[in-house]
């Protein structure tokens, strides 16, 4: 979301503006008086000339779109003028810092995108039978492939890692553990992340409570908000996912270690307000319905009934059960010293197994269940399941 300029407003704002001739085009800034904003241009091969014209009442439809204001000014400064060739390219560039070396930064540029992949109507040659415009795809339905888009999201992703944490809801909110697993699971595609990812796994096995991890860590490293049993849940599986990419034999006595730490936690809490139910399946008291993905409150009360046993959480419950002995297998095939898979553990997934039949509804998984009871209520819940 951008701050928009009320209407007439940019009428009587002033703007210090600079135009210098350089032996490769000309450079250009501006200055917002009243915020004291500052921009810097460079257009090569060209002419630059002063020209405050403003825009009015123009329409952000994603603002309105988004519950935001969304009619506001615009204001354009500079006239740029050059002459293109057929098949030839200029550049303008734009930056918040002076340019000193425009070729530099082109090229600089252009190294980091040439990674990535081009739209599949990217005109690759000299528009030679002046077809050129017939061809392109005006509603964007397929810019790329399947491997495309996926080279464009590790790309995008790339904006929301810090040193030791990804912080998925930026810049609207700081790191989330829930969250926090869920992209782990698309940077788990990417080999140079693999490191990151047990780096981030390792920092949350450090603050484990009561079969917990946070769900929310202060930026002083000293709080935690445990208000999530999920994320744990994905924690237990990404353990198992991050092993099989990395083939460590050290990594999985360490990944059994945190994953029966968990379980163990889980299964004992009967003073928390959630709880292992005597048919396996994970419970939530009311006070802890906020506890899954659908964590809003109103007045301390969550919005969504995620009380009684979700159907997401004991899908993950028991893909979580089928990651510690998958990672008790692993371990074990190593040739290091064997570790006997707790039995209560695998009781435990078969029991989980059999109990889960109870969402089904013989057409489709019930949201979650009251005791025994089949609560038929739609959600996109079952999609995680």
């Amino acid at each position: 979301h951008h701050e928009i300029n009320a209407h007439g407003s940019l009428d009587y704002i002033d703007y210090h503006t600079q135009i210098d001739k350089t032996g490769q085009g000309a450079a250009f800034s501006a200055l917002r008086v009243n915020n004291g904003i500052k921009v810097f241009g460079h257009a090569l091969k060209a002419t630059v000339s002063h020209n405050r014209y403003v825009y009015y009442n123009v329409y952000y439809p994603w603002e309105v779109m988004s519950g935001y204001e969304g009619i506001g000014d615009q204001i354009s400064l500079y006239q740029i003028d050059f002459d293109l060739a057929p098949a030839e390219s200029n550049y303008i560039l734009f930056s918040d810092q002076p340019i000193s070396d425009p070729i530099e930064m082109i090229e600089r540029i252009e190294a980091r995108y040439s990674m990535l992949p081009k739209a599949i109507d990217y005109p690759m040659y000299a528009d030679a039978e002046d077809n050129l415009l017939a061809k392109l795809d005006y509603e964007d339905n397929f810019l790329f492939d399947r491997k495309g888009y996926l080279k464009l999201l590790e790309f995008a992703l790339q904006d929301f890692i810090t040193e030791d944490d990804v912080v998925a809801g930026y810049p609207f909110y700081g790191p989330w553990g829930r969250d926090t697993m869920v992209v782990l699971n698309a940077m788990l595609h990417n080999s140079t992340s693999l490191d990151l990812v047990e780096r981030i796994l390792r920092k949350y096995s450090m603050h484990i409570k009561d079969g917990l991890i946070p769900n929310m860590l202060a930026e002083s490293g000293r709080e935690a908000n445990y208000d999530s049993i999920d994320a744990s849940l994905w924690y237990i599986i990404l353990l198992w996912k991050l092993g099989k990419k990395k083939k460590n034999k050290k990594y999985w006595k360490d990944a059994y270690d945190l994953t029966a730490r968990i379980i163990g936690a889980l299964m004992e809490q009967t003073d928390k307000p959630y709880r292992v139910r005597k048919d396996g399946l994970i419970e939530l008291d009311p006070s802890f319905a906020h506890g899954t993905w659908m964590d809003v409150r109103v007045d301390g009360k969550a919005v969504c009934p995620r009380w009684g046993a979700p159907v997401e959480i004991n899908s993950l419950w028991f893909n979580a059960l089928s990651a510690y002995e998958a990672i008790c297998e692993a371990h074990n095939s190593t040739g290091s010293t064997k570790i006997n898979a707790k039995a209560e553990y695998l009781l435990l997934k078969d029991k989980v197994k059999d109990s889960f039949r109870k969402f089904w509804t013989g057409e489709f998984l019930a949201d979650r269940l009251e005791g025994d009871k089949a609560i038929i209520e739609i959600r996109p819940n079952a999609i995680i399941a």
